[in-house]
Parts: structure tokens; sequence; C-alpha cells
């Protein structure tokens, strides 16, 4: 504790930036220390790596270090915590010796692990005195930022079957693409689009402009909630310090984003028929990242929404007469209930999973859907709205929960779980009846987008996102248990590695033709499975704990998985329903308002609760396994800068970092905002 704490001193006046290289193994006291002396600011972390020549690879946090050495201060200082083997790898390439890097670094004594336990310096650019004993097999190297740029690997600079990715030596040209382009993107102030639009103003701030369809809201305009929903977001805050400052950032953003007031919901995307031919005429590449991803929406706003939106904005792209791709984000859960390795392969029009299955349910017809869905709706409104001006709010209610029993009653006939899904499907079989040979059409079928990976930092998120509420819920001690096949798979994905394989696809298949599609996904290459999760959660919050509202931590057990409905049912019945009945009938047990209260939380949570279960048992539960070929495929072209900018490398991501290092502390910060915290998140 002694030597950690010399460390904090001795650094305490020589850094000034940026700590990266943060692994699962690195003694998050010491680096709470040195952040406390408030000259360091953590903005990344490189997680342990298992493919050592991933495109995660240990340069990784470089090209963020110069750019923000250059936004700061020519002379910023930044630390990178890397084991002895990431580093040879370093110094073995050719533009790693070639660059003007001054590294002072210091090799650690190991903790008596795997590597053995010898204390070692590293070659002729050791200029310490002595080592000390830090972390297990690495080391600490400070350098310049602005002589980082150049860094870079070869193909042979390091072993496995990883190393195919550098043989491309010009790569796709992903910046080179990027400059100059006009971009067209929906669904702009949802979560995955604004990581989108953060990352091509970043890396390229030479594009030329990007169009955000943003439909208005109540008072609010298209430009206003441009403001409030993508500007403001923290999101931006590296690039803000890239661009030197909050006005420079202002001015950038107001040049580059252009809000058009629209939406996919209308044939005509509610766009003026004038800005529409001018907006034609300018759009390079068109982007769609709107829908409703509620699993059980409204059928008939689903279908607006998932399944017409994406022909709608497809048939304004064959209007485009510079137009160079289409790109649809789509749902690796498309796949619906089938089983097994499932292909990135296209949806046909009017085929059903059932079918595949070998079931005999009725023929699908997409566009007798939408005429069902239309037709159910104003038979159920007839019954509303008599002409009377009051109208019975239970029977508004009524009609709402009708059209969500249809859709999820229509997509499990069909062989899809749930209303979200089936509607994504059929929006891809329109998109290939209406496709084009003159453009090409590229999906993107991500699994479940979660936090940030690295870029634009750690953990970002936005909003609640599937099993969130179950890990916040277990965090807080109000659900030990939930319904889930310990040895199921949970298929995550950070949203940065499904923006960087989105530009990479971007500068792939412009000027091409055809249809492409990429599934963005974890479950066939690098499974989570439930127990991991629960492992890695009463790991972290026994660790780091919430609080109660007496400010106490609050004690865990390790979550109990459920196999089935009728058992889950019961064991709710157990927490929740029987406490306030036995209140209710054992007067002693009342105390009054505060036990009337206590009794209505129960009965909420409950209902949230089953409610949760119901929705997500399909996923709980998910035998279908993503292939990924056509991803990683993708990936090998990068170029070796392009894979330190640009990666997806699935394989790479170490779940027992990510989940305790990255993820919950982001959803704790960005979407709890600290609440419950034992510790300041900053």
């Amino acid at each position: 504790m002694n030597e950690l704490q010399h460390y904090s001193n001795e650094y305490e006046s020589t850094l000034t930036l940026y700590m990266f290289g943060i692994t699962s193994h690195t003694p998050q006291h010491l680096l709470r220390n040195i952040q406390n002396k408030k000259k360091i600011v953590r903005i990344g972390a490189c997680p342990i790596l298992k493919h050592h020549l991933s495109v995660r690879t240990p340069t990784a946090p470089f090209q963020f270090c110069c750019n923000q050495g250059r936004a700061r201060s020519s002379s910023a200082d930044v630390v990178l915590l890397l084991s002895q083997r990431h580093l040879q790898i370093c110094k073995r390439s050719d533009s790693f010796r070639r660059s003007s890097l001054k590294l002072r670094c210091e090799a650690a004594s190991s903790g008596g692990g795997d590597e053995g336990s010898s204390t070692s310096k590293v070659g002729p650019l050791s200029n310490r005195s002595s080592t000390r004993s830090f972390v297990e097999d690495s080391l600490i190297a400070i350098a310049r930022t602005e002589s980082i740029h150049s860094l870079g690997f070869r193909p042979d600079d390091a072993e496995g079957d990883g190393g195919r990715q550098y043989e491309r030596k010009n790569g796709l040209g992903i910046i080179e693409f990027l400059k100059g382009k006009q971009l067209l993107v929906t669904g702009a102030t949802g979560f995955l689009a604004k990581v989108l639009v953060e990352k091509i103003l970043r890396v390229q701030p030479d594009v030329k402009q990007i169009y955000l369809l943003i439909q208005p809201q109540g008072n609010a305009t298209a430009d206003q909630r441009l403001q409030t929903k993508v500007i403001n977001s923290p999101l931006f805050q590296v690039l803000k310090a890239q661009c030197g400052g909050h006005n420079t950032f202002e001015c950038f953003v107001k040049k580059k984003l252009t809000a058009v007031s629209g939406t996919i919901s209308n044939d005509d995307l509610g766009m003026d028929s004038n800005l529409a031919d001018e907006l034609a005429s300018k759009v390079d590449v068109i982007v769609n990242a709107a829908a409703t991803t509620a699993f059980d929406e409204r059928y008939d706003v689903a279908l607006n929404i998932n399944t017409l939106g994406p022909q709608r904005l497809l048939n304004f792209a064959h209007r485009c007469p510079n137009l160079q791709l289409f790109m649809h984000v789509s749902t690796a859960f498309v796949n619906g209930q089938r089983r097994g390795p499932t292909p990135e392969m296209p949806f046909y029009m009017n085929r059903s999973i059932a079918q595949e299955m070998g079931l005999n349910p009725p023929n699908l017809n997409v566009l007798s859907e939408i005429a069902l869905a239309k037709t159910k709706l104003q038979d159920l409104e007839a019954e509303v709205y008599t002409g009377s001006h009051i109208v019975d709010p239970a029977k508004e209610q009524s009609v709402e929960r009708k059209m969500q029993q249809l859709g999820m009653e229509r997509a499990q006939m069909f062989g899809w779980q749930d209303t979200y899904v089936f509607t994504k499907a059929m929006g891809e079989m329109l998109l290939l009846s209406s496709q084009k040979n003159t453009v090409p059409v590229v999906i993107i079928r991500p699994s479940v987008v979660e936090s940030t990976l690295e870029d634009p930092f750690p953990g970002w998120m936005e909003g609640i996102r599937m099993m969130d509420p179950i890990v916040l819920a277990y965090g807080k001690g109000q659900m030990t248990g939930f319904i889930a096949d310990p040895q199921g798979v949970l298929d995550l994905i950070p949203a940065d590695f499904v923006v960087n394989a989105m530009v990479a696809a971007m500068a792939k298949h412009a000027h091409g033709s055809g249809m492409h599609i990429y599934q963005v996904a974890s479950s066939a290459v690098n499974p989570l499975t439930f127990t991991t999760l629960s492992d890695l959660a009463v790991e972290y919050f026994t660790k780091d704990p919430m609080l109660d509202k007496d400010g106490n931590p609050i004690k865990l057990k390790r979550m109990t998985f459920i196999p089935n409905m009728p058992l889950f049912l019961v064991y709710m019945f157990l927490k929740y329903q029987l406490p306030v009945q036995l209140s209710q009938f054992l007067p002693w047990l009342n105390n009054g308002r505060l036990s009337e209260k206590r009794n209505q939380i129960l009965l909420k949570t409950l209902e949230q609760f089953n409610h949760l279960a119901t929705i997500y048992k399909p996923y709980t539960f998910y035998r279908g396994r993503f292939e990924v070929g056509n991803t990683e495929a993708l990936g090998q072209e990068l170029s070796a800068e392009e894979g330190l900018e640009f990666g997806f490398n699935i394989r790479s991501l170490d779940w027992a970092d990510y989940l305790p290092n990255v993820h919950v502390p982001g959803l704790r910060k960005y979407v709890c905002r600290g609440r419950g915290s034992s510790v300041l998140l900053k």
C-alpha cells in the first residue's frame, strides 16, 4: 500500500491529461487515489486482451491521446498501463521506431500470477533507477502526445489468425470517404444515431454536412430538439475538448449539423416538397436509425414506423441523384424464434419464421398485416368515439391495450417473439422488394446495443436498455431472482462497435450495388451467459454497493434464476404479494399510512417485474446464435490505422472488464446520475 501511495505522489506533478489502459486487475483504490489529485482525468479504458492482435490493440488509446493533446496542449502527458508483452509489440513496429516518441517506462514485478514473479526492465528505454511492485505483468509508459500519431502495426508484429486483418495496407479509406460527404440521418435524437454523428464529426471534421431528420414535439421545434437532445448531450464532451472550448464547439456543430423537420411516419417524410427536392439534390448517404423499440408497441404504430418507415425513406433515396449508399439499422433479433446459427441473410417478402420451423401458420402477407391493423384500429375507435365530446379514458386505454395484444399475437403466430422484431423483419422485407440496383442497401443488425466500450469515452449510454432494469433492481436489493436459463446467452454489443461497423460498411459499399447485411452481435463468437452476468454483478455490487435510503450499503446474495413462468409467479407472490396480504389480514403488522404506502410500492413493483418477465422471457431463453461472418470479414479489411480508430473485433470483448468496469459504472453515472452510489462517479 505504501508503494502504491508512492506512485500517486510521484506522478501527481507529472501527469496532466488522460489515464488509459485500465484493466480489471488494476487496483481501483490506486486509480481513485491518483484521480483525486485533480491532475488526471480518466477518460478511457483498454480491456484485457485475449487476442492481442485484435483491433483493440494496446495502441488504441494513442490516437485519442493525440487528438486530445492537440486540442488541449501539445505538451500534455498521458499515462498508459499495458502488459509488457503488448508494449514489446508496439516497440517492434516500424512506425513506432520511426516516430519521435520519447518513452519512459517501468516494468512491474509480478505479484505471483501465471506469468511468474521476476522483476524486469524494459530494455534500453528504462531510465528509472528501481522498480516497484504495481500490477502483475504491467508497466507504466509516459509519452508526449504530439509524437503519438504515427504509431501503427505491421502484420508480422504479432501472432495468430487475428493478424490477417492488418494485411490490407490501404484499408477501406474511411476517413477519406467521409470527407466532403453530405449525410441524412434519421432517429438522430436516439442513442445509436448520436454516437454515429459524434464519431463522424470527431474523426472527420471535413465532412460537409449532416442533415438530421427530427420530428418536432409539443412546443419544441426540430432546431430546439437538435440543441437540447443532441448538441447538449454529454456524449459530445470529447469533441468539445477537441474543438478547444464551448464557443468553438458550438460554431463547429452548428455549421456541420442541420435539423430537418420531418418524420418517417409520414409518406412524404413530413417535409415541404421544395425542401425535400433541395435535400434530395445534396445527399450522398442516407442512414435510417429511426424506430420504435418497445417490444409490445401498438401494432399500428410499430407497422407505421418500423415496417413502412424504411420503405418511405428508400423511396426518397430513389430521388437523390448523387446518392452513394442507403443504410438501415435493424436488429439481429429479426431472426425471431430461429434456433442455432442464424446467418446474415435477407428476409424475402412474405416468408415467415414459423414456416421455416415446419409449423402450419397462415400465409404471411405484409400488406395484409398493415390493412388488418388499420381495420382493427378503426373498429376499436368507433366503439370509443361515438360523437360525444366526452371520451372515457378507460375505453381509450382499452384501445391501446388491444392494439398491443394484436401485435404480440400476430408476431408469435408467424414465428417472432414480439411486435418490435416482427415489424422490423417486415421492414426488411419491404426494403428488399423496393430496392433498385442503382443504390446499394446496407442493413446493420446489432443485437442489444449497450454503453460505449471506449469511444468517445467508456460507459456512455442513454436510457434503460434491455437487461439494465434487472441489473439495477438487483443492485438495489429489490430483485434477487429472475426468469432465465443460467446457461442461456445474453447477446450484448457496445454502441461504439456498432457505429464503427456502420462507417466501415459505408466506405466499403458506396457506389456499389445490391443488398449487404451485417450482424453485429456476440452470441456466436463471444457468448455471455446469464451465470457469468450474475457472477460479475454480485462481485461488482459487493465492492461498490448501492445505498439504501439511510445511506447504508445494500447487501446482496447471488441472483437466483427461475426456469419457468409458473415458478417465477410463485416466487413473486411469496416475495411481494404475500407480505401485502399479511399486512391486511394481520392488523398488528399494520403501521398506518407508512404500511399502506409500503404495500402500494410492493404491488407496483410486483406489476412491473411480472411485466418485465413476460417481455424478456423470449430473450432470457433465446436459442438463436447470430453469425457474424460478414462483419468479421469487414473488420479484416481495415488497415492498421483504421483498426485503431474504427475497430469492432467482437472476439476481443472481455466481459469481465466491460460489465463491471465500464457498463455498470456508466449506467449508474449517466442513467441513474449517481443516485444510490457509494462513491461519486467522476
